[in-house]
């Protein structure tokens, strides 16, 4: 959302005054004045649809999440913009860090699950064995011997709760 349209929710939305906003945004009672009564409109961008790694397997983690309770998805994203996030995550933390949340995720994970191959997710996995963290491998991961591939997602699951729940090898 651009900061012209910020502006304009604060006023004709949440009624604040202009003492108020320009409190908020650090810009001059003046500015905001100009910006209200220009009647501009910002251009709008479209974002670019992609394919997703996820995408083979949207339709039973989606099932999962919506119907495991209590579950909860963490996104670290790192970006600005909380809203970058997937469709998967609940909780998304914008951290605007770039790459450098891939340590954040590696250390902070109990274990990891990689999907694909590409650079972030190899330093993911990286960061991951460093730690001496679980990684569970989906998909086009590379051939590494400390990584636990798995073909379907229900093997990944398997893996993960004998990890997380101290169990025999369940497969």
């Amino acid at each position: 959302m651009g900061f012209l349209n910020i502006i304009r929710r604060m006023a004709l939305r949440e009624k604040l005054p202009l003492r108020e906003i320009s409190r908020r945004t650090g810009l001059s009672r003046n500015t905001i004045k100009k910006y209200l009564n220009a009647g501009t409109v910002e251009p709008k961008f479209a974002t670019p649809q992609r394919a997703s790694k996820l995408d083979p397997f949207a339709e039973k983690l989606g099932a999962w999440l919506k119907t495991e309770a209590g579950g909860l998805c963490v996104g670290l994203l790192p970006e600005s913009d909380w809203r970058e996030a997937n469709q998967f995550v609940t909780l998304p933390i914008a951290t605007g860090i770039g790459k450098a949340r891939n340590v954040l995720i590696a250390q902070s994970s109990a274990a990891l699950v990689a999907v694909g191959g590409q650079y972030g997710t190899l330093s993911e996995i990286a960061f991951g064995l460093h730690f001496d963290k679980p990684v569970f491998g989906l998909g086009d991961v590379p051939d590494l011997a400390d990584i636990r591939k798995a073909e379907t997602v229900d093997e990944v699951c398997r893996g993960l709760a004998a990890y997380l729940l101290r169990l025999p090898d369940l497969s």
